[in-house]
């Protein structure tokens, strides 16, 4: 990826970026934007979407984690 740096929004991360940050596979980031359960991309370079360091810190801070479902009826964790 290419890794431009911007001082006020950070590096900006590929899908395999954002994967490593969260400790997830690449292939559930790109769920997660298919789905729209996180922000779309910042931009775009050719095939490859990336998104800006704050970006992804802003939406991990409320992003649902595991057991978001606690509760739900017919949930694994309810």
């Amino acid at each position: 990826m290419m890794n431009k740096i911007d001082p006020t929004k950070g590096r900006q991360l590929s899908t395999h970026d954002v994967a490593a940050r969260l400790g997830i596979k690449p292939a559930t980031v790109s769920g997660y934007r298919f789905r729209g359960t996180m922000p779309p991309p910042d931009g775009k370079l050719g095939k490859t979407v990336w998104w800006w360091e704050t970006t992804i810190s802003e939406w991990r801070k409320t992003r649902p984690g595991q057991g978001w479902r606690k509760g739900v009826e017919g949930a694994r964790n309810g």
